[in-house]
């Protein structure tokens, strides 16, 4: 940039003072171009890719370097001389210098497309997830149970989904994706989902029906925790061994998402009151979970589960039923 404005200011002044007045009104002109623009840029550095800028920025220096080194070499150039024979030396220079500015310009308003952009993804993800809590909060009602049992499921399918190695923005998806993993109780009649006996052969057919249900209730929208949340929905009671519904799925042909949540929904069933049930006690249903490893459930998972067992009875006093 120093030496685009050095030549600049050479061709507009004609001696050494003249010189210095131009490029302080020259640089005092560039910094109040780019200060708006780069007060944005310092705010948003997390967005902008420099890398790319740095490159580009370079290219112009070695371009300028070469064209003083032909002023240096071919003598008739005068540095300070406006020279018709020399012209083409002058005119990269300039358009050089212009080509910086476009460049920086369209640099700077592409990364604020882009922050638009982010922005609208993100009250889009907001309006995402407060459709997930209202859905929620509605299978619950239906259900019977309480919020706080889509809280610890929620609280344990994250701390699991960190163990397993997923990155922070996925423990937070799964977190609230695995909120909707009954959403579709809400199709199954109540009777069926509040009866205190043993359910019949086709009342359990009805009830496994959630599964189809909740995928299709979450069949036709495309946000990622939405996408996630139908495979929890769908998959949540697929077996490892491959003898679970709807599907008979198989080992990993499960979603690890689902894997997870499945372990965590199954604990928390066993350790709360059901209207069919009393709770187990919290070592009992451990143990329950590491003997269903391999066949019921992700050996990955429950081995996860089973080494995080003192962090899962934390959640479970957290969120405990009042």
């Amino acid at each position: 940039m120093y030496v685009i404005m050095d030549r600049m200011c050479m061709l507009l002044s004609l001696t050494a003072a003249s010189y210095l007045v131009v490029f302080i009104v020259t640089v005092i002109v560039a910094v109040a171009f780019f200060f708006t623009r780069m007060q944005y840029v310092i705010e948003h550095s997390d967005i902008i890719e420099w890398l790319p800028v740095l490159h580009y920025q370079l290219g112009f220096f070695f371009l300028l370097d070469a064209l003083y080194g032909g002023y240096y070499i071919f003598s008739g150039a005068p540095d300070n001389v406006f020279d018709v024979k020399n012209l083409w030396m002058d005119a990269i220079a300039i358009v050089s210098f212009l080509f910086f500015a476009g460049f920086a310009r369209l640099n700077i308003k592409a990364s604020k497309e882009q922050a638009e952009k982010i922005e609208y993804m993100r009250e889009l993800q907001d309006s995402e997830r407060a459709i997930i809590a209202k859905l929620s909060e509605i299978s619950e009602a239906k259900s019977g149970e309480t919020g706080q049992h889509v809280k610890r499921v929620a609280e344990y399918s994250a701390l699991l989904a960190a163990e397993y190695g997923f990155n922070d923005e996925q423990v937070e998806q799964i977190k609230i994706a695995s909120m909707m993993h009954d959403v579709g109780k809400l199709l199954v009649p109540r009777e069926i989902i509040e009866k205190p006996g043993k359910l019949t052969e086709e009342e359990i057919k009805i009830m496994r029906l959630h599964t189809t249900y909740g995928d299709e209730i979450l069949a036709n929208s495309k946000g990622e925790e939405i996408v996630m949340a139908r495979l929890i929905a769908s998959q949540h009671h697929e077996r490892w061994d491959g003898t679970g519904y709807p599907n008979g799925l198989s080992g990993d042909d499960i979603s690890p998402f689902a894997q997870i949540v499945a372990v965590a929904d199954v604990y928390d069933a066993l350790t709360s009151r059901r209207s069919y049930k009393e709770p187990w006690d919290s070592e009992q249903a451990r143990a329950e979970i590491v003997a269903q490893s391999g066949s019921q459930f992700s050996p990955i998972v429950v081995e996860i589960f089973d080494r995080s067992f003192d962090k899962i009875l934390e959640i479970q006093k957290v969120y405990a039923d009042e």
